[in-house]
């Protein structure tokens, strides 16, 4: 009896949770911690259960990942290296507004890649409103260019975002393996998104006077970023040097974190201001996720679950695929992502055991974890943070059309469009992967 009140007590922490992340003014990180310490004090009291037992749900070797990469590209951020490449695509295409929505849009996918998508939104949108305003031009075209581009190039690395990198540690994934199986469709997504834009906006804009572009080159000068060359160059290095180590497998948590420690000690930079600046907010949000998914596998809660689907399934994989997109786009979208990602894990994790024990099956598993979370997800603006945050430094910019409803709208499309044409992609990348087992003589 009391087990079952703790299963049903542990769900109704969880789907409060929607109810938290609604609410702008409630600090979602108190509130989960919160309940995932109620919720390790009332599920280790039934199950006889030590806090030890909770605290093993928590990676450390992530979370480690996570904060000191956190760390390095903030320090990446100060120095202005993102920022300066930025402005040389406009000094490059010489505010030709066609080409340089493209190469903004194009630069944001990739550097969303490797960077938080806040982080790539602060340093993207206020160049674009200040370029819209000097050139004359309506920023909206350009912006939801950048915020589709941004949610695109999550695809590209296993730590584009806190959330790939719960994905990829869960399931072991590496740079290799996202390459191999979404570098086809981050070009497919990428291109026609771009190319809707620019027909139905962009196109529209009207071209800059030449005055007005030399006033901007003047303002904008890249040069004037760059204060020290010999630090500014060797960032550079730290950061081609990161992504080659993390590239090729060798330790990622490790070399993260030795190439941190080891930029602030050579550049002498002040490690309590470092330490400040990194977001632990999420950290310690992500340690109350993980306690709760903790409570639900101690309660067996996953693995009742787990057991529902497998039984719903009946050894399909097209119907897993469709449960797992459909309803991990659904709760990424409503819920939280972080905490779908981490719950998909646990459940597709026990499938792997009982059901599907192919590591083909496997990884057609895992491409549905990312596209319900990365692709299918955004079906609101507050399903991404950075979206919100664009919003509001719309608003501050007063830049017209781009209200909550303008990004509620566009969310809406773009999520109709992304998931279409990925499910179309998915299905084709499936019939190819298990083509030598259809064709393969069955005695």
């Amino acid at each position: 009896m009391l087990e079952d009140i703790n299963r049903i007590f542990i769900m109704i922490l969880i789907l409060s949770l929607i109810i938290v992340y609604s609410k702008e003014d409630l600090d979602a990180t108190l509130f989960i911690l919160l309940f995932a310490i109620i919720g390790a004090i009332f599920t280790g009291l039934v199950f006889s259960s030590e806090p030890n037992d909770f605290f093993e749900y928590i990676p450390l070797q992530t979370l480690t990942f996570l904060i000191f990469m956190d760390m390095f590209v903030k320090i990446l951020i100060k120095d202005k290296i993102f920022e300066f490449f930025t402005i040389k695509l406009i000094h490059l295409t010489h505010a030709n507004i066609r080409l340089l929505f493209y190469l903004l849009c194009i630069a944001s996918a990739l550097v969303s890649g490797i960077m938080e998508d806040v982080s790539v939104a602060l340093i993207i949108n206020p160049i674009i409103f200040r370029t819209a305003k000097i050139l004359k031009f309506k920023a909206k075209p350009f912006i939801m260019g950048t915020t589709v581009s941004i949610l695109i190039g999550n695809l590209l690395t296993p730590f584009a975002t806190p959330v790939s990198i719960i994905i990829s540690s869960g399931f072991n994934l590496n740079m290799g393996w996202y390459f191999k199986y979404f570098a086809i469709l981050f070009i497919i997504l990428i291109a026609i998104s771009l190319i809707l834009i620019d027909k139905y906006y962009v196109k529209k804009l009207p071209a800059p006077s030449e005055k007005d572009v030399q006033i901007l080159m003047m303002i904008m000068d890249p040069g004037l970023l760059i204060i020290k060359k010999g630090r500014f160059y060797r960032m550079i290095l730290y950061l081609i040097i990161m992504l080659l180590c993390i590239g090729f497998n060798i330790l990622p948590f490790l070399v993260v974190t030795f190439i941190t420690v080891f930029i602030i000690i050579v550049e002498k930079l002040s490690f309590n201001d470092v330490l400040k600046k990194a977001n632990w907010n999420l950290l310690f949000l992500y340690c109350g996720l993980f306690i709760l998914i903790g409570c639900m596998t101690i309660n067996k809660t996953i693995e009742m679950i787990q057991s529902g689907l497998s039984t719903l399934i009946g050894g399909n994989l097209v119907i897993a695929i469709i449960i797992i997109v459909i309803f991990g786009s659904l709760l990424s979208s409503f819920v939280s992502k972080s905490l779908t990602a981490i719950t998909f894990i646990a459940i597709v994790s026990n499938l792997f055991i009982v059901t599907f024990t192919d590591p083909l099956d496997q990884d057609i598993l895992i491409i549905a974890v990312n596209i319900a979370i990365l692709v299918g997800g955004n079906m609101v603006p507050q399903a991404s943070s950075f979206i919100l945050f664009t919003i509001e430094m719309a608003k501050s910019e007063k830049a017209p059309g781009l209200t909550y409803q303008t990004f509620k709208k566009e969310m809406g499309r773009y999520s109709i469009l992304s998931v279409s044409v990925t499910l179309l992609y998915y299905f084709c990348l499936v019939i190819i992967l298990k083509l030598p087992t259809l064709l393969s003589p069955s005695y």
